[in-house]
């Protein structure tokens, strides 16, 4: 079997570095009292290498929201070569389904992320220099961790909203499916309303033509737009938590250190560089 030490791919006549390569007594009694904690199966995959996070985690989310976007792909595909709608527009519906389109691409990106299959990035804007922080498994755990014990002493919060509240995309699985069903039975009505006239002349064309109902292409748009809305609502919630857990994560790390103070920076502030809150704050 291999060994973590085996990838290292040492080569060496150990000889020649004498005496330096052993150990002190010391050294040997800390390794020993504070040793580096491994279950058996993570030390095997160390050793063998290739950590790969698919591995371990998987988005929950992939199925449903596949069934989702495969419709709504198929729908996209077939309005879009509707030439005339007999009972109004189908303008919205195009430009909402395009819409819809991007957000699944969006949602299943956040998803991935904070279900660990993937790492997310910060971004810097070129505009305002601004870094705007994404959530990942990692990051968001970390952070919920950090704000449960923190509004925990602030507030006597006991349960685990501080850390959920970066993973609601992850909690939506019927809702996105009654709108998978939606939009099936749309996709069904939509095709069912075409027709084909043919164009008649020196050249001869053919022109799809859609017979849905006012009524019935305000509804079908609407359905869009709530698949569209249920997507970026959660995904938006989960970054903005995030960034809050962040920016308030700040602040106590500020606010901490305005409450640790010394003698000599107690002189500084009641003498100097206080302001008078700060001095009846601190005494």
């Amino acid at each position: 079997m291999a060994s973590v030490y085996e990838r290292l791919n040492f080569s060496f006549d150990t000889g020649k570095f004498g005496d330096s390569i052993n150990l002190s007594d010391s050294t040997k009694s800390y390794l020993n009292t504070a040793p580096v904690k491994l279950e058996t199966w993570q030390k095997s995959d160390l050793a063998n290498g290739s950590i790969v996070r698919t591995d371990y985690f998987k988005n929950p989310m992939i199925t449903v929201t596949t069934r989702l976007s495969d419709n709504v792909n198929v729908m996209n595909q077939i309005v879009q070569t509707i030439d005339t709608f007999d009972n109004g527009s189908g303008t919205a519906m195009k430009a909402n389904l395009t819409n819809l389109i991007i957000e699944i691409r969006n949602y299943l990106s956040h998803t991935s992320n904070i279900s660990g299959v993937s790492e997310s990035r910060a971004n810097v804007s070129e505009t305002s220099n601004a870094v705007t922080h994404f959530p990942d498994y990692n990051k968001a755990v970390s952070a919920g961790e950090q704000i449960l014990m923190l509004t925990n002493a602030t507030d006597g919060v006991a349960n685990t909203v501080p850390l959920l509240g970066n993973f609601t995309s992850l909690f939506i699985s019927d809702d996105i499916s009654a709108n998978a069903n939606n939009i099936i039975r749309d996709l069904v009505t939509v095709r069912n309303s075409i027709r084909i006239e043919e164009i008649g002349g020196e050249t001869p064309t053919s022109s799809n033509i859609s017979n849905l109902s006012a009524n019935l292409i305000t509804t079908i748009t609407a359905n869009v737009v709530a698949a569209n809305t249920l997507l970026s609502t959660r995904r938006l919630h989960d970054w903005n938590f995030y960034r809050n857990s962040l920016n308030i994560l700040d602040d106590y790390n500020k606010i901490n250190a305005l409450g640790r103070v010394g003698n000599t920076q107690k002189y500084l502030i009641n003498n100097l560089v206080g302001t008078d809150k700060y001095k009846n704050n601190v005494g």
